[in-house]
């Protein structure tokens, strides 16, 4: 499986069931550097999940994905370019 990196802003966050172990899932609506929107979903149980929330919103992140068979984007790492205090 092919993964790819990129750096986003997000626009907006939109949360998604919980999987069935419990752990959150968010559907992610950003901005590339290049201006192109980006859309995808946290993957099943990634750890990443807890990095984001509503306030995550503006804010630059790192983002690791993969395509699935199906073509969705499902992100599975996620970490804060800029701290915003």
């Amino acid at each position: 499986m092919t993964h790819y990196t990129k750096n986003i802003t997000i626009l907006d966050l939109e949360r998604l069931h919980n999987s069935v172990n419990g752990n959150p899932k968010w559907r992610i609506f950003a901005e590339d550097e290049n201006g192109e929107i980006v859309r995808g979903e946290t993957a099943s149980d990634a750890a990443c999940a807890y990095n984001l929330g509503y306030s995550s919103t503006g804010r630059k992140y790192a983002i690791e994905y993969h395509y699935t068979k199906n073509g969705a984007r499902k992100i599975t790492q996620c970490d804060e370019i800029e701290k915003t205090f």
